[in-house]
């Protein structure tokens, strides 16, 4: 059997919807994480995107504070995400 895997990172994705035209000036204002567009989506989405992490501190409060400006108003979804790993049969 396995030991369980402790997450070091936190995730969190902003989507906005293509009638936003544009999210921009993403930034971290406070705290300790990375902000960058979602390069793993096709090239022409990520004007509408930005994913967001920032390191999980064991037994410690961990604040963050993040900027974006939408172009236009309508939707922009905010998902909370963790480390992405692939584990295949042979190596779990």
């Amino acid at each position: 059997m396995n030991p369980a895997k402790l997450a070091t990172l936190a995730r969190l994705d902003l989507n906005a919807s293509s009638t936003v035209s544009a999210l921009t000036d993403g930034g971290v204002i406070s705290g300790d994480g990375w902000i960058d567009r979602q390069t793993w989506l096709p090239t022409n989405e990520w004007v509408l995107t930005y994913t967001v992490q920032m390191p999980i501190l064991r037994f410690a409060w961990n604040e963050i504070a993040v900027r974006f400006v939408p172009e236009r108003s309508d939707t922009v979804v905010l998902s909370l995400r963790g480390p992405w790993e692939d584990v295949t049969p042979d190596t779990a």
